[in-house]
């Protein structure tokens, strides 16, 4: 059964609540600028001014006015607890809003680090379907134990089996899987991305009999305004490719389209080249190695994975050119990576655990 969903507010509705936020932004804005008087002109705080006034007059009121429907729907409705499964950053978060002011507890399904502490309210139940949403949730969040509900995932990639694995071709074929930047997350730095994509152009001159691809992260939606602020998918996607042609690449490079779907790429490929996407597990699980290029070999995002002795780390050029070489030309360290891989996957993804409805149901439970 479909939970309740926001409606479009009125335009009257929304544009008498934009002039209030944006009216209170004025007055802020100048409390501000008194309170600061030796910032100059050319001061970088002063674009906090237009920052202001986009949420204010974009953003704002629509939040005010679903969150609203979020307190009217619960208070007719008065749910036992408020299921909320989204990503970060999204309206369906009001839900919880509502429900926390109303007294009602709200649970929340873990989809995108959602339970990060210093982005979102604090649920009163989790729902984890992956070790690492697990770890969030009692070491970072530092909910207690009773306020986290191991489940069994649905997002699991479809396993591969040695019989299935495709043929190498004559010239093996790598593929870089870059990450993405929404401009909230540090880890996830444009950065890392340029640095790892100087290590691949680099090993592709050193390898010419190699074919190298990379895949920028795919393109989901169009741009919104009320979501976007600059159309950054775009825009970001554009600079990506403006670096890396910047660093001449030769011809045994090709740039993926970020509409192109990874999916229908990497069943193809001899070795994955990782930043930190969750394209390794996908590649876990179609037994095909994976080599993390991060400028560190130290525990990163993955501490468990590094723990269990998955991680392959190059941190430089020469290192990425060696593990590349080893997991195609030996097959003894091949088989082995593979093996480590696939017993990540079982930790990873829970066996036996109840579905995520039937622990929602349970929760709900007096």
């Amino acid at each position: 059964m479909a939970g309740p969903r926001f409606t479009e507010p009125a335009a009257s509705e929304v544009e008498a609540l934009r002039q209030l936020y944006l009216a209170w932004w004025e007055q802020w804005w100048a409390d501000w600028k008194k309170s600061h008087p030796d910032e100059d002109a050319l001061s970088p705080r002063h674009i906090l001014g237009d920052l202001g006034r986009w949420f204010s007059r974009e953003r704002y009121p629509l939040h005010a006015c679903h969150l609203q429907q979020a307190r009217r729907i619960i208070a007719e409705e008065k749910p036992a607890r408020v299921l909320i499964g989204s990503m970060r950053g999204r309206r369906e978060f009001l839900w919880g809003l509502a429900a926390r002011e109303l007294g009602i507890p709200s649970v929340v399904y873990t989809v995108d680090c959602s339970i990060y502490p210093r982005l979102v309210f604090r649920p009163d139940l989790v729902l984890c379907d992956d070790a690492r949403q697990f770890e969030v949730a009692t070491q970072e969040a530092k909910l207690p134990a009773h306020q986290v509900i191991q489940v069994s995932s649905h997002r699991r990639p479809p396993a591969r089996s040695a019989a299935q694995a495709h043929t190498r071709a004559a010239r093996p074929r790598l593929l870089l899987a870059d990450t993405y930047y929404s401009g909230m997350v540090a880890s996830s730095s444009p950065l890392l991305s340029a640095w790892a994509y100087q290590r691949v152009i680099e090993a592709a001159r050193s390898l010419p009999g190699h074919d190298f691809f990379i895949k920028l992260h795919p393109v989901r939606e169009r741009p919104d305004p009320v979501f976007h602020l600059s159309g950054q998918h775009h825009l970001h996607l554009w600079q990506r490719e403006r670096n890396i042609r910047s660093l001449k690449p030769p011809p045994n490079v090709a740039i993926l389209a970020p509409e192109e779907r990874l999916s229908d790429w990497l069943p193809g490929m001899d070795v994955l080249l990782n930043i930190q996407s969750y394209a390794g597990l996908e590649a876990f699980a179609l037994r095909i190695p994976v080599i993390y290029v991060q400028p560190w070999d130290e525990e990163g995002l993955y501490p468990r994975m590094n723990a269990m002795g998955v991680m392959q780390v190059a941190v430089d050029t020469p290192s990425l050119v060696r593990l590349i070489r080893l997991n195609l030309e030996d097959p003894g360290h091949c088989q082995r990576q593979l093996a480590l891989q696939e017993g990540y996957l079982d930790y990873f993804y829970w066996e036996g655990r109840p579905p995520c409805a039937q622990a929602a149901a349970l929760s709900a439970a007096p």
